[in-house]
């Protein structure tokens, strides 16, 4: 009889991991689908779309400035852009979850997912997925406009003599470029809206969100759990949890030092984006109203993805569990013998 109850619950057990692993891996694949499809439509922009053919004015000053090299190259907007958010992002939820042991582990064909690589794995995914939407978008605005940049003449070459009397005033649409280089003849039709601009901002400003929701709570949740506030509080351990901790030290504590720390970063995150888009007005690669739309297509689509795809607002069942818990078993600011909670 007890033999054939294990077989029985081993059955089951294998079902119920069947169940899950198809589950994450459909949703893996999905997301995968989902993030591949937007990134082909960006590569088939970048290799086979045609900007719109826009014409120019022979005395438009806009478009004589000379060209430059890009003060900030594209390798390493890719590198501090993507590179050190999603690093920082995978090492914070390494040590805010490596310990954790507060929910049932994933499953995936009978191996375990700790803690810690799905949630990274759900925050690197959002933030890739807003910053391919974000250039995509910002792509197609490039080149259905087609707006030609600063330093139009001096890489184009018009085969026009402007300096005869009938063209000077005259809109010039129909001509030929002169210069060799096909890749910028090509670039010189993309000014707006700024790539850079809206990639940094939003890459910025949404490690910036990320910075104050999860970094900064788990510094505080790391603070409680290992010194004597818990005890001070009568508190037990394993009721506090990072969303807890950071809104009652934010009502109940203050720490000049990790504000000026806190803020210090955040200005330096801000300040990365920004010298990001006025280089690219310094160096003659597009105009003011370029830099200033491609920043609020950044803004735009960080403030969207925080809002309504990511999960940085919503503190987790476990913690509301933990709190409820808390709540329940405290009286008059005195514990009961709170129990840990369950792994």
């Amino acid at each position: 009889m007890d033999r054939n109850e294990r077989k029985t619950n081993s059955r089951t057990h294998s079902i119920t991991v069947d169940r899950e692993s198809r589950f994450v891996l459909r949703k893996v694949f999905l997301d995968f689908i989902i993030l591949f499809c937007v990134g082909f439509l960006i590569l088939a922009y970048y290799l086979w779309g045609t900007p719109y053919k826009r014409g120019f004015f022979c005395d438009d000053e806009s478009l004589k400035h000379p060209y430059k090299e890009s003060s900030v190259t594209n390798v390493q907007l890719y590198i501090v852009g993507l590179g050190l958010p999603v690093l920082t992002m995978c090492l914070t939820e390494w040590i805010r979850l490596r310990d954790y042991m507060g929910s049932r582990s994933r499953t995936v064909l009978g191996k375990k997912i700790p803690p810690w690589v799905w949630e990274a794995y759900r925050v690197v995914g959002v933030f890739l997925f807003g910053c391919a939407c974000q250039q995509l978008t910002t792509d197609v605005a490039k080149y259905t406009i087609g707006r030609l940049r600063p330093h139009f003449f001096d890489v184009c070459i018009p085969d026009i003599d402007c300096d005869l009397p009938a063209n000077r005033w005259k809109y010039v649409e129909h001509f030929n470029c002169l210069g060799d280089n096909e890749k910028l003849k090509k670039e010189m039709r993309l000014s707006f809206p700024s790539g850079h601009s809206s990639f940094s901002a939003y890459t910025m400003l949404y490690f910036f969100i990320y910075f104050l929701d999860k970094i900064f709570n788990f510094y505080f949740f790391y603070m409680i759990q290992h010194t004597k506030i818990h005890t001070t509080l009568n508190l037990h351990p394993s009721t506090i949890n990072p969303y807890f901790s950071f809104m009652y030290l934010q009502k109940r504590f203050t720490w000049r030092g990790s504000k000026l720390l806190k803020h210090g970063i955040q200005f330096i995150l801000l300040l990365l984006a920004w010298y990001t888009v006025m280089t690219r007005i310094s160096d003659y690669k597009h105009h003011w109203s370029d830099v200033m739309a491609g920043f609020a297509i950044g803004l735009l689509f960080a403030i969207v993805i925080f809002l309504f795809v990511s999960d940085l607002r919503k503190a987790p069942r476990s913690s509301r569990t933990l709190n409820l818990e808390a709540e329940l078993h405290t009286s008059n600011g005195n514990t009961r013998g709170v129990p840990r909670a369950a792994v």
